[in-house]
């Protein structure tokens, strides 16, 4: 499941992560939003936080090109709050693929990352 961040404003998204996130998470959340933001704005920054009880993205959603690599492409920062220390591996791995920067910080740094993000 997804939900919206009260920080988020302007061309910058950030979002919980809680439970099982699936595909039609994906489509009916972030991939409008997204989409909203990259046509006012022409590109975008991001803010994942996976809570506590994120148990992960079901495979359907991460499968294909769900928001479209040129879509990612077009975000200038993604920070991710609350990653295992696995979790931070894959991201860095990933993050080469994307044009962006990419951060991660401990749950703690909420802040921080918004701080980050902004900026």
């Amino acid at each position: 499941m997804l939900e919206m961040m009260a920080g988020s404003q302007d061309n910058i998204l950030g979002f919980w992560a809680r439970g099982n996130v699936s595909l039609q998470d994906v489509h009916q959340f972030l991939t409008p939003r997204l989409e909203a933001i990259l046509k006012d704005w022409g590109k975008g920054r991001m803010l994942l936080y996976l809570d506590e009880d994120f148990q992960g993205f079901n495979l359907a959603a991460l499968k294909g090109d769900v928001l479209g690599s040129k879509r990612l492409d077009d975000l200038e920062k993604i920070a991710v709050v609350g990653v295992s220390w696995l979790l931070e591996m894959e991201i860095r791995l990933a993050s080469f693929m994307l044009g962006g920067q990419v951060r991660t910080f401990g749950r703690g740094e909420l802040a921080e990352a918004w701080e980050w993000v902004k900026a």
